[in-house]
């Protein structure tokens, strides 16, 4: 008995090593192909138009301009019927067939017929496959987990859930196989607050889990997520949610909101957030608790910065400190929010038509432009401008002009200041924020220089990011009224501005701005 299992051991290891060595031969008679071992013997008998070497334990046969497979025993595991065959890999080749991508296992078993354009390489189980310019999955069972019906699907996260796109909407799929939500989101869903995202349909706003549930209907004009509190607005009534989308607040009319960092807006600001109620406004905490009580007719929507907020009372600006008590009352015409850096802040504000800068000690500087300097001319003895022309005048004896002589008892007028030359020049931006989350600075900036010539002509030189060069320029006309600076259709604020005239800072809408250097 021993001797007979060692007979067959020895025979099965003999046909091993034979199947190793087998390799493609032409008959030379039939001119067919097959394959033979060491010792010259046919294996697999010469009936093929051609046939490849074996590799990875494959060997690939053809007819009528097919392919198959045969292993490395020289069976055939698949009778030529593809157009073409890949090499194996991860446990799957792809076959094709009239232009279509199917699958294969190193069996020859057919996991997946032939019927997409296109098939990725599986991972974690799936493999995205495209057909027609629509993207679906499969699993690496063969099944098709969702039909080519998408424009678009994303990555999976690590809780195997992705983003899908079709006609512009967006949606989410799970990697099972599961649809969550159809495609109806203008855009992505984002799960960054405890498995909950804000998302918007057909105009209004919701939240959504990432189970496929609905957490908060589909009934806002607004909804903002911060420091673990949702901010929600419905018509005339605004509240603040925890995450489990339990009130903390009572209702309000507005609240009032900024724009930070990014371009989507923000409401709490030092755990603060801005309120209407019965038209007045105030201030409740993050808690849902009134700090300020509701009494101002209008307030800055930027809250407290540098420790205080611009509040309206009447036609009067004002500034209160973040308990309520007032650091300057109502006496301006109008405020804008304070700026600064460290202990130092200030805000600019106008007050019966001129423009001051009202600092966080209570100084009150006035930024009124001063008036042209003025020289004496020796040559005449007399005070006059010293940009003024010599005007001809009429002689008392011939009544002829006497060009180059000055009338003593008309003396010549100077003309008007341009109070706004100081802008004239090339301005270099030195940096820059635009919403995208950081302030960009030195060749990093969306824009590299503003120039403004004495003919009122500006420009703003937008640079190209991959270049470094000049691509494009917003021109027109300029000027300066007061703190606003106007170019083409363009309005900045001067928010900031150095004794020298020679650095400013320009706040666009949405909370852009730039800080400029004169050249």
């Amino acid at each position: 008995m021993k001797e007979t299992i060692l007979i067959w051991i020895v025979a099965l290891a003999c046909l091993t090593v034979s199947a190793q060595n087998l390799k493609p031969q032409k008959d030379k008679e039939t001119k067919k192909y097959g394959y033979i071992n060491g010792d010259g013997e046919w294996i697999v008998s010469p009936t093929y138009d051609d046939a490849d070497k074996i590799k990875d334990g494959h060997g690939v046969i053809y007819s009528s301009k097919k392919r198959g497979l045969i292993d490395a025993t020289g069976k055939v595991i698949l009778e030529p019927r593809f157009d073409d065959i890949d090499r194996f890999k991860d446990g799957f080749a792809q076959v094709e067939l009239n232009d279509k991508k199917g699958l294969i296992t190193p069996d020859g078993k057919v996991l997946l017929e032939p019927r997409f354009d296109k098939i990725d390489k599986f991972s974690d189980g799936v493999a995205e496959v495209k057909d027609n310019g629509k993207y679906g999955l499969i699993s690496n069972s063969g099944v098709v987990l969702f039909e080519p019906l998408f424009d678009r699907i994303s990555s999976f996260d690590k809780e195997g859930n992705a983003d899908i796109e079709s006609s512009g909407k967006w949606g989410l799929i799970n990697r099972s196989g599961t649809t969550l939500f159809e495609a109806q989101f203008p855009e992505r869903l984002r799960f960054e607050n405890n498995g909950l995202a804000i998302a918007k349909r057909d105009g209004l706003f919701g939240i959504v889990k990432k189970k496929g549930e609905v957490a908060f209907e589909f009934k806002a004009e607004a909804i903002s997520y911060e420091q673990g509190i949702y901010v929600i607005g419905i018509t005339d009534e605004w509240r603040l949610y925890s995450e489990n989308m339990k009130p903390v607040s009572g209702k309000y009319e507005e609240m009032a909101g900024f724009f930070g960092f990014g371009s989507s807006k923000r409401f709490i600001r030092d755990n603060k957030v801005a309120v209407k109620k019965e038209g007045k406004w105030g201030f409740i905490s993050a808690e849902g608790n009134e700090v300020i009580k509701p009494a101002y007719d209008a307030i800055d929507s930027d809250g407290f910065k540098c420790s205080f907020c611009a509040v309206k009372v009447g036609d009067k600006w004002g500034y209160i400190r973040a308990d309520g008590s007032w650091f300057r009352e109502p006496e301006f015409d109008n405020a804008e929010a304070f700026t600064g850096i460290g202990n130092v802040a200030a805000a600019n504000v106008v007050k019966d038509g001129k423009q001051f800068r009202l600092k966080n000690d209570g100084t009150l500087t006035d930024l009124t432009p001063a008036p042209a300097p003025v020289v004496e001319n020796k040559s005449t003895a007399s005070t006059v401008a010293a940009t003024a022309p010599k005007t001809p005048v009429s002689s008392s004896s011939d009544n002829q002009s006497l060009p180059g002589v000055a009338s003593k008892s008309t003396p010549a007028a100077a003309p008007a200041v341009d109070e706004s030359a100081w802008v004239n020049g090339v301005w270099i931006v030195e940096e820059e924020f635009m919403g995208s989350g950081k302030v960009r600075t030195g060749n990093h900036t969306t824009y590299s220089r503003f120039e403004f010539d004495a003919n009122k002509r500006g420009f703003m030189v937008q640079r190209d990011q991959i270049s470094g060069k000049d691509s494009k320029k917003t021109s027109g006309g300029w000027k300066v009224s007061g703190n606003k600076l106007t170019l083409s259709s363009l309005s900045f604020t001067i928010s900031e501005i150095s004794a020298d005239k020679r650095t400013m800072k320009l706040k666009g809408m949405l909370g852009t701005w730039w800080k400029v250097r004169k050249k």
